[in-house]
């Protein structure tokens, strides 16, 4: 079956990257009677599309004007809350001001929060839905304002800051001090293991709260476990 081409690509069924000449597929998605496919081509079936583009079973149509600018790359797709969501490098979707990950929802393009970073050029690679989340892998740095190292999570209700986070922790009169910060959690435990096996639970609430607990040796961990 054909379904036209991609620059000088023929998409039929990807396995891995298809590449001809400089043009590449790096990724498609099926979603109904639709074929998304993302890369680094300037055209589609003839059609200008910029990197993204919408296969119908019969022609190719750009998703508004696409990702930009001029050398951009789209690497991966996913599919959530009926929105197509893109990630790769670039820095605008369909004009808007997007750092390497956007959304588009039939009609308009949209940023996720303010993107994705790192110290010189993000890249994402990789993308997967579970749930109301999305998780972004590849060259990050920072997602929104929180640090995040090659791996982000994307909730529409949170943006990329994380459910959950510690504190910086300090250590003063034989006792560990730090603080878990809650986001859209309805309630939280906090949790000590000195093997990474077994867990005893010091701590339990529903709001952003400081901890103090007494210094262990060899070694002592701890984690926030969302409760409800």
């Amino acid at each position: 079956m054909s379904i036209g081409t991609v620059a000088s690509v023929c998409l039929a069924r990807r396995i891995g990257m298809v590449a001809v000449g400089r043009t590449l597929a790096d990724d498609i998605l099926v979603q109904g009677t639709n074929v998304f496919a993302g890369g680094f081509f300037s055209t589609a079936g003839g059609v200008f599309v910029n990197f993204v583009a919408k296969w119908n079973g019969s022609t190719w149509s750009s998703l508004g004007a696409g990702v930009g600018p001029a050398g951009s790359i789209v690497q991966a797709l996913a599919w959530m809350n009926n929105k197509l969501y893109v990630t790769g490098r670039f820095s605008t979707a369909g004009g808007v001001l997007a750092n390497s990950i956007a959304a588009w929802d039939g009609t308009n393009w949209m940023a996720l929060g303010s993107g994705i970073a790192d110290e010189s050029i993000a890249r994402a690679t990789s993308m997967t839905v579970l749930g109301s989340d999305l998780y972004v892998g590849g060259t990050i740095g920072f997602a929104g304002t929180r640090s995040s190292w090659r791996i982000a999570r994307w909730n529409e209700s949170v943006d990329f800051n994380p459910a959950l986070q510690f504190s910086p922790f300090t250590y003063s009169g034989g006792q560990f001090q730090f603080g878990v910060s809650a986001n859209a959690v309805e309630e939280f435990a906090i949790e000590r293991s000195s093997n990474l096996s077994n867990w005893t639970e010091i701590a339990r609430s529903t709001t952003s709260t400081n901890v103090t607990d007494a210094a262990a040796i060899p070694a002592q961990f701890y984690r926030a476990r969302q409760t409800r």
